[in-house]
């Protein structure tokens, strides 16, 4: 069977699960009675802190329990799509994907759901994924995952069985190196990529079988870096583990509350402001000698800033400075680094006229082949002197999203992952 392949092959290998059999029996039923109880232990942590949370679930999980995503939703929780059934998007042929992607969008929205985003099962996607959303209409994808290093930084020792199952998720989800990215939303042709993060309940619990205060530890880490840098911090948190993560996800938004900075938000909510922030148009024209003025035309909530000096909303901004405060970046450079550049919150520039005039210029300083966090390194080394929006709406300095993904709430819906995968 390909479902059986594929998990022995690629998702948990024949260890692991076989260590995930016994679980299935204790997290689910026959009936969803057990995954609605830990659905109400979500609710009540993420409602302590006034936090919606977004849950992506499958269209046929959602046809088998109708009642109980509608209810979801009408206690505030988002949903988005997870599939039409919980398959391996990267193995589908294009035509494949865009028929059930828009299975899936026609299911969902045949009951009345509200749902703008996607995840993919397995978070294993490609190219071909994007396009079919695109052409579905969602306004963004959850799915590519960051590893943050904090196991390391927390002196967490694997033992080599469980190093080599967390290697084995990393490979399964195609992730990326947190400690040598930005963890932040991108503009993919139109459409927003919200990044997942990892370490999450799946190899904290299954593969790993960490304690409730290491993972408090692990999740903690995981904030106050993403908090100092900046980033984005997505957790994912599936029903069937919730009791056993309830308190490191209550310790974490206890923080972030506490915080004060920390934007809390639904992934919809987070696709809605990058929409936003992206809109932006952003002028810098000479006002004298040493002097320049920043045309501000975007959001009420965006601020924009040089050095000390700042303002919200639609503006202009007068400043003074030797060479104009932005990026100079030739034709030498790809998209996909101008667009980073664009969603750090620098302006850039290609005229190469204005190459000498620029407080940065990227043709002298790095090869093109760069990758996008070296070039945005750089440019946050110049950042005092260059213009810059802010990242996050309404001055808050990172950003902070709980989800779970739901794909069975009983055994019947486990069960036919092995007929539909």
């Amino acid at each position: 069977m390909r479902w059986i392949r594929f998990v022995l092959g690629k998702s948990r290998g024949l260890r692991n699960t076989f260590d995930r059999l016994p679980t299935l029996v204790t997290r689910f039923g026959l009936t969803s009675r057990k995954s609605q109880a830990q659905l109400r232990m979500l609710l009540e942590i993420t409602e302590r802190y006034g936090v919606r949370p977004t849950l992506p679930v499958t269209a046929v999980t959602a046809r088998r329990h109708p009642k109980i995503v509608r209810e979801l939703e009408e206690r505030g929780v988002e949903i988005a799509a997870h599939g039409y059934v919980h398959n391996d998007y990267a193995s589908l042929t294009r035509e494949e994907q865009f028929e059930q992607v828009s299975r899936a969008r026609d299911e969902l929205a045949a009951m009345g759901l509200s749902v703008r985003g996607w995840r993919c099962p397995y978070s294993r996607w490609n190219s071909d994924t994007l396009d079919a959303l695109r052409a579905a209409g969602f306004e963004y994808d959850a799915t590519p995952v960051y590893a943050w290093p904090a196991y390391a930084q927390e002196g967490l020792v694997l033992p080599p069985r469980e190093m080599a199952d967390y290697e084995r998720l990393c490979e399964l989800f195609g992730v990326r190196d947190a400690s040598m990215n930005k963890v932040l939303p991108t503009m993919v042709d139109g459409m927003v990529q919200i990044p997942m993060s990892i370490p999450q309940d799946e190899d904290m619990v299954d593969r790993l079988h960490l304690d409730s205060s290491t993972m408090i530890r692990v999740w903690h880490r995981m904030l106050q870096d993403s908090r100092h840098r900046g980033d984005v911090f997505v957790i994912c948190l599936h029903p069937e583990r919730v009791s056993l993560c309830a308190e490191p996800l209550n310790a974490t938004l206890r923080e972030a509350r506490e915080r004060g900075d920390v934007w809390i938000a639904t992934l919809g909510e987070i696709a809605t402001w990058w929409n936003e922030r992206d809109r932006r148009r952003l002028t810098v024209e000479p006002s004298g000698t040493g002097r320049w003025t920043v045309g501000v035309n975007g959001s009420d909530r965006m601020i924009t800033r040089v050095g000390n000096q700042m303002v919200t909303g639609p503006k202009h901004l007068h400043i003074e400075s030797v060479r104009r405060p932005v990026i100079h970046a030739g034709p030498i450079w790809p998209p996909e680094t101008l667009q980073g550049l664009r969603d750090a919150g620098y302006i850039t520039q290609n005229g190469s006229e204005q190459a000498s005039d620029c407080v940065l210029d990227l043709d002298r300083c790095l090869p093109p082949d760069s990758s996008v966090d070296a070039v945005t390194r750089l440019a946050e080394e110049q950042s005092a002197d260059l213009v810059r929006v802010s990242t996050w709406p309404a001055g808050y300095r990172s950003c902070l999203s709980v989800t779970g993904d739901i794909d069975a709430l009983t055994l019947f819906d486990f069960a036919m992952r092995l007929k539909e995968f």
